[in-house]
């Protein structure tokens, strides 16, 4: 049997990337998940998932250099939602 390689789902911490992540795992894809670290535990919306790595995202570029990890893919989820923030004017 052919190993599965995991799918790096960022924005694994929140709303739909939480979900997406339970959903691979409903169907034996393991999951790294990546997003800001406080955000698992703190947020209520989160469906929980098993995932066979968890990294944060401020460290997701130095830890896919360093571990090199065989992806079957990337599910790019993550978001910013601070509606808030302003660009500047130029």
């Amino acid at each position: 049997m052919r190993k599965q390689h995991p799918y790096l789902v960022t924005g694994a911490a929140g709303f739909i990337g939480s979900r997406f992540a339970a959903s691979c795992g409903e169907k034996k894809i393991p999951v790294i998940g990546s997003d800001l670290t406080e955000h698992l535990q703190k947020r209520k919306t989160l469906t929980p998932f098993s995932h066979t790595a968890w990294v944060d995202r401020e460290a997701l570029l130095e830890w896919l250099t360093r571990e090199g990890p065989e992806l079957a893919a990337i599910v790019h989820i993550g978001a910013r939602t601070d509606t808030r923030e302003t660009a500047p004017v130029l």
